[in-house]
C-alpha cells in the first residue's frame, strides 16, 4: 500500500502531530478566554470599585469639612470642601461611564441626584453666617447628614455589586481553568494511548518483515536453502524480502547442481592422478635396476686401465 517506509512512518506520525497541534490551538483559545475574563474584571468591575472607593473618600472629607465649620474652623472647612468636591465628581463621572452590570445605571443616576442635592444643601450651609452655629448644626443633622448617609449607602451598593461580580467572574475563571486542566489531562491520556497504539502498529509492521528475513537467514545458515519470505508490502522491506527470496532461490539451485558438477570434475582428476603414480613407479624401478649395471661398467673400466 505504501511505496516507501518513510511514507509509512510519516502517515503513522500524522495523528500524533494532529493531536499536538489540536492541543496547542485549544490551549491558546482557553488562555485567551481566561485572559479576557481577567481583562473584564480589571477594566470593568475593578474600575467601578475604585470609583466607589474614591466617591466615599471624597464624600467623607467633605462631611468632615462641614464639622470643621461647625467647630469654628471656617477657612479650613471651605478649603477642604473645595479640595475634595472634584474628587467625588471625578469618580462619579468614571462610574457613570463604566456601567457594566444590570441595575448599575440606576445606582449611578441615584448617586448623581443625591450629590446634586448634597451640593445644594452645602451651599445653604455655607451661606449661613458662622456666628449662627445653631442654625448650621440644625441643617447639618436634619438634612446634610441623612443625605450624606444616602450617598454613602448608594456608593457602597455600587461597590458591593461590582465586588460580587468580580467574585463570580473569579469563580467562573477558576471553574474554567479546572475544567481545562481536567480536559487537558484526558486529552493527554488519550494522546498517550493513541501514541502507544500507533507505535505498536508501526513496530509490528516494521519488525515482522525483518524477523521473517532473520529467521529465513538462520534457516539458510542451518542448510535449509528452501526458504521463502512472504512479501507483504511494496516498500523497502518488501524489496528486502524479494531480494532475499531471489538469493535463496539461486543458492538452492546451485546446491542442487553442485553434486553432478563435482563428480564430473573428479573423473579427469582421477585419471591424471593414476598416470602420475604409474610414471613415478616406473622411474623408480628403472633407477633401481640400472644401478648394478652402472657399477659393473665402472669396475670393468678400472681393470682395463690397470692392464
Amino acid at each position: 500500500m505504501f511505496k516507501t517506509l518513510r511514507t509509512r512512518l510519516l502517515i503513522g506520525l500524522t495523528p500524533l502531530l494532529a493531536i499536538m497541534v489540536g492541543l496547542g490551538l485549544w490551549a491558546i483559545v482557553m488562555f485567551s478566554r481566561l485572559g479576557n475574563d481577567i481583562d473584564v474584571i480589571l477594566k470593568e468591575n475593578y474600575r467601578s470599585v475604585l470609583a466607589a472607593e474614591g466617591m466615599k473618600e471624597g464624600l467623607e472629607r467633605m462631611d468632615s469639612s462641614l464639622l470643621f465649620a461647625i467647630g469654628g474652623e471656617e477657612q479650613q472647612a471651605r478649603d477642604q470642601f473645595a479640595e475634595y468636591r472634584p474628587v467625588f465628581e471625578r469618580n462619579l463621572k468614571i462610574e457613570q461611564n463604566n456601567i457594566t452590570l444590570p441595575g448599575e445605571r440606576e445606582m449611578a443616576d441615584t448617586l448623581a441626584a443625591l450629590f446634586a442635592r448634597y451640593l445644594e444643601l452645602t451651599s445653604r450651609f455655607f451661606a449661613i453666617p458662622p456666628t449662627e452655629k445653631a442654625e448650621r448644626t440644625r441643617l447639618y443633622f436634619t438634612q446634610l447628614l441623612p443625605t450624606f448617609k444616602d450617598i454613602k449607602r448608594e456608593a457602597d451598593a455600587v461597590l458591593l455589586l461590582n465586588q460580587k461580580n468580580m467574585e463570580d467572574e473569579d469563580a467562573r475563571a477558576r471553574a474554567a481553568a479546572n475544567a481545562s486542566i481536567r480536559l487537558m489531562v484526558v486529552v493527554l491520556l488519550g494522546a498517550a494511548v493513541v501514541a502507544a497504539a500507533i507505535s505498536l502498529v508501526l513496530s509490528r509492521s516494521i519488525l515482522e518483515p525483518i524477523r521473517a528475513v532473520t529467521q529465513a537467514a538462520r534457516g539458510v545458515t542451518g542448510g535449509n536453502l528452501d526458504q521463502v519470505v512472504p512479501v507483504l508490502t511494496r516498500d523497502e522491506l518488501g524489496e528486502l524480502a524479494e531480494a532475499f527470496n531471489v538469493m535463496a532461490g539461486r543458492s538452492a539451485t546451485s546446491a542442487r547442481r553442485g553434486p553432478s558438477v563435482c563428480s564430473a570434475l573428479r573423473r579427469p582428476l582421477r585419471r591424471r592422478s593414476t598416470r602420475s603414480r604409474t610414471r613415478s613407479w616406473w622411474s623408480t624401478w628403472a633407477g633401481r635396476s640400472s644401478a648394478p649395471t652402472r657399477r659393473r661398467g665402472a669396475s670393468w673400466a678400472r681393470r682395463r686401465r690397470t692392464a
